[in-house]
C-alpha cells in the first residue's frame, strides 16, 4: 500500500466531518436544482452558491488528504517548513475565498427571491388583521369582526 493514502481507522474517522460537509452542500445543490421552478429568479444564484460551496468542499477534502500526508511529503520531497507555511497560507486564502463567494451568492439569492412589500403612503398606520381601527380609539374598545354565521354579529 502507498504511503500517500493511508486507509487506517484514525484517518477515516477524522474524514467524517469533512465528508459530511461535502454531502450537505451536495444535497443543497440537488435540492435547489430539484425545486428550480418554484424558486423563480433566485434559482440561478442559489444554484451557483451551492455549486461553489460544493466545489469548495471538494477542494477541502483534497487539501485534508494532502495535510494528513504532509509528513510523508516533507520526507520524500525534502520540503522546508517555510514552504509548507506558504502552501497552508495559499490554500487557506483560496478555500476561504471560495466559501465566502458561495455564501454571498446564497445570501443574494435569498434577497432576490423575496417579493417586495406593498408601499403605504407616509403616515398611514398599517391595517390590523381584523380591520382598521378608528383613530384615537383605545385598544380595549376594539373588537375583531365576528365570523359569518356566528351568534355574535353586530
Amino acid at each position: 500500500m502507498s504511503d500517500y493514502f493511508p486507509l487506517n481507522a484514525s484517518f477515516l474517522i477524522s474524514m467524517i466531518p469533512v465528508l459530511l460537509t461535502l454531502v450537505t452542500f451536495l444535497a443543497g445543490f440537488i435540492a435547489v436544482m430539484a425545486n428550480r421552478r418554484k424558486l423563480g429568479k433566485a434559482t440561478g444564484l442559489a444554484a451557483a452558491g451551492t455549486g461553489v460551496l460544493t466545489f469548495g468542499a471538494l477542494l477541502n477534502v483534497g487539501w485534508y488528504i494532502v495535510t494528513y500526508n504532509m509528513p510523508v511529503i516533507m520526507r520524500d520531497f525534502e520540503v522546508s517548513y517555510s514552504t509548507i507555511s506558504v502552501w497552508y497560507s495559499i490554500a487557506g486564502l483560496c478555500l476561504g475565498a471560495v466559501h465566502l463567494l458561495g455564501f454571498i451568492l446564497l445570501l443574494v439569492s435569498v434577497f432576490a427571491g423575496r417579493a417586495a412589500a406593498p408601499a403605504t403612503p407616509a403616515g398611514t398606520p398599517p391595517i390590523a388583521p381584523g380591520g382598521p381601527i378608528a383613530p384615537g380609539a383605545p385598544f380595549s374598545q376594539y373588537a375583531p369582526p365576528a365570523a359569518p354565521g356566528s351568534p355574535i354579529q353586530g
